[in-house]
This record gives structure tokens, C-alpha cells and sequence, in this order.
């Protein structure tokens, strides 16, 4: 009898870890499909020309900046200005795209932050000094 409960037992956790082992790659496959379709959109907004400046930040670790140079369904080509290389990079290969112009502090919400900082600092020193 316990070697039965003890072979049910194994034959359940087995299962359930290549069920779960499953759900997990499915789950960052379709991560990296949502990731890959968000940059692609980014760079279609971005759009091409030497004044479609970006950095791209590679899932390998690299880093790519020049002008978007072409667009195509599956990839896009950044052009270094300086040397004129091209490299090709497909969207499932790009981590992060930014362009020159993203400033964080152009953000109102950073702003509203900052402003929060001393007003928590001067309630708090004014909570001390009422005890």
C-alpha cells in the first residue's frame, strides 16, 4: 500500500512540474512577443531618417546607437553616423529603445514627486517638534 501512495505521489509531482515547467515558457514566450510587438511600435512611431536618432539596449547586453535607417515587419536597421555601419536588429532581439529626447524630467509626474519630497520632510520635522 505505501508503495502505491508513494508511486501515485511521484507520478503527480512529476506531472505537474512539466505542466507548470509548460506554463512558464509559454508565459515568457508570450512576453517576449508583447515586448517585441511594444518596440516595434515604438520604432514605427519613431519612424526613419538620419533624424530618427535611437539607442537601442540588446537583450545580449549590447548596445546600438545611430539613426533608424530602415523599418521592416520583423527587424529595423540603425545606421552609426559617425561610420556609416549598419546594423540589423530584429525586434524579438531589442530590450529597450530610447531616443534623445526622452527626459525624464519632462514628465509632470516626476515633478509632483519632487514637490512631495520636502512637504513630507516638513511635516515629519513639524510632527517631531509638536510631541
Amino acid at each position: 500500500m505505501l508503495k502505491r501512495m508513494l508511486c501515485l505521489a511521484t507520478t503527480c509531482l512529476l506531472v505537474s512540474s512539466t505542466c507548470a515547467a509548460s506554463l512558464a515558457a509559454s508565459a515568457q514566450a508570450r512576453n517576449e512577443q508583447e515586448l517585441a510587438q511594444k518596440i516595434r511600435g515604438k520604432i514605427v512611431k519613431i519612424g526613419s531618417g538620419p533624424k530618427a536618432r535611437v539607442e537601442v539596449k540588446l537583450k545580449d547586453g549590447n548596445r546600438v546607437k545611430g539613426y533608424i535607417s530602415e523599418v521592416g515587419a520583423d527587424h529595423f536597421a540603425v545606421t552609426d553616423k559617425k561610420t556609416g555601419g549598419v546594423t540589423t536588429i530584429s525586434y524579438a532581439q531589442a530590450r529597450q529603445v530610447k531616443t534623445p529626447n526622452e527626459n525624464p524630467l519632462k514628465d509632470p509626474k516626476v515633478w509632483l514627486g519632487l514637490a512631495l519630497i520636502p512637504t513630507i520632510l516638513a511635516i515629519g520635522l513639524w510632527a517631531k517638534g509638536v510631541d
